[in-house]
């Protein structure tokens, strides 16, 4: 027999039975003061005041949907957590980020008898007439949808305590809230199992990727050639035939570029600027950024780069990505540009600096962030086969990386198709218009 189902007053959860209900979560907290807060502010608890050990403090990043994870744990003394008490957190507590996204909740596991939330999380207990599982799936479900409307308006889409106790979550009976929760855990396991398999084969398949490109520009693609000491620790011994080279004498220009003074007439106009954001190890097609002819005029270092051209990125946390691009284009201070001279193919340069990127690392300095300088990579040593040989070696590539692409791309679909699955299965799950029978 059909549930009978009836309109629940909310869009974005629609229909629910009849015999369900909907409440504010605060109503679901434990009947108690401080059962829903969130974590102490700047003037309560200052950076100065973190310690090695103690008690964790649980931030943004350690909440993932679902799970908590403390990986990146820092801590405060116990003397200063008593100082803190109404913001501590024990096992079993649901805590919610206020945003990046709003909404988004974990559970805390045993690792550590007591936590404190930070002050963008907030720290929920509920009550024994809810099931802490089936809450968690309902708010990473349809209450992300609720916490984005709830902070439209705020450029960080952040939302406050107040907001969050007045979140609408649905009210099954008890009995129904634990066959659920306990249906989607075993569900949820089991996706989660299959997920994390394809992004294990995923790495392996990246990995396998990265060893073909580094075994073809330092060995070669011909087999039993008579091979020879580079004399460069990284290259290792390369075919009799090549050479190696540094690449500044292999270079017809080598530079980088600046960022305009923050002027509007300098931006938004018919020239790409590219920043190292715009990298992927790729042909480059697009930039986000445009920049004016008065921009270059104004500014010497911001030229225009001829197309094809190698570009690398020198520091931050894109630091050794690539890209050639495909039309001409000027880039800020953070990108090198490389274009070469007719004895070097511009796409076997660009594998050959993918093969050799962990070298890259090694080469990098600064303290905070790696960085690599214009005049390292001029000074850099690559492997210099014949030009006809560069040719080969860049079209044996362009086929191999794109067929193992097409697998990792084939990987990443299954998991998107799993994820969207298995939200689509809670949200059915949750809101009553899928059935869990006991």
């Amino acid at each position: 027999m059909t549930r009978k189902m009836k309109e629940s007053g909310v869009e974005w959860i629609g229909e629910i039975p009849d015999d369900w209900s909907i409440t504010r979560l605060i109503y679901l907290s434990k009947d108690e003061p401080n059962s829903i807060v969130d974590g102490p502010f700047g003037s309560d608890l200052k950076n100065e005041e973190y310690v090695d050990f103690g008690i964790p403090i649980v931030q943004l990043n350690n909440i993932n949907a679902y799970n908590h994870n403390l990986s990146n744990k820092v801590y405060i003394s116990e003397k200063k957590a008593k100082a803190l008490s109404r913001h501590i957190a024990i096992s079993g507590d649901i805590v919610i980020a206020k945003m990046m996204p709003a909404g988004r909740s974990c559970i805390l596991k045993n690792d550590f008898k007591e936590y404190i939330v930070s002050a963008d999380c907030i720290r929920c207990s509920l009550n024994n007439r809810y099931n802490s599982h089936f809450v968690l799936y309902s708010l990473n479900s349809y209450i992300i949808e609720e916490a984005g409307i709830l902070s439209k308006g705020s450029t960080r889409q952040r939302i406050n305590l107040s907001l969050v106790k007045k979140f609408r979550i649905i009210d099954p009976p008890l009995p129904t809230q634990n066959r659920i929760a306990s249906f989607l855990d075993t569900k949820c396991s089991l996706i989660d199992s299959t997920i994390e398999k394809e992004r294990e084969v995923i790495d392996k398949l990246k990995e396998y990727r990265q060893a073909v490109i580094t075994e073809a520009v330092t060995k070669g693609i011909r087999a039993g050639v008579p091979m020879k000491d580079s004399g460069v620790e990284w290259i290792g011994e390369i075919p009799e035939g090549w050479n190696k080279r540094k690449l500044n004498g292999l270079l017809r220009s080598i530079g980088s570029g600046t960022t305009p003074k923050s002027n509007p007439l300098y931006y938004d106009g018919e020239y790409p600027w590219l920043n190292t954001g715009d990298l992927a190890d790729d042909f480059i097609q697009n930039v986000n950024k445009t920049v004016t002819e008065l921009a270059i005029q104004d500014h010497s270092p911001l030229k225009l780069y001829d197309a094809p051209s190698v570009v690398i990125a020198l520091y931050g946390a894109t630091i050794g990505k690539l890209g050639i691009t495909t039309y001409p284009l000027t880039v800020n201070q953070a990108c090198c540009v490389m274009t070469t001279k007719p004895d070097l193919d511009y796409k076997y340069l660009f594998y050959a600096l993918l093969g050799i990127r962990k070298y890259l690392f090694i080469l990098s300095y600064g303290a905070g962030q790696p960085n690599i300088s214009g005049e390292t990579i001029k000074s850099l040593q690559i492997p210099h086969p014949p030009v006809s040989e560069q040719h080969e070696i860049a079209d044996y590539l362009d086929t191999k990386c794109s067929d193992i692409d097409a697998t990792i791309q084939k990987r990443e679909l299954a998991i998107e198709k799993l994820t969207a699955y298995k939200q689509s299965l809670i949200y059915e799950c949750v809101t009553g218009k899928k059935e869990v029978l006991g």
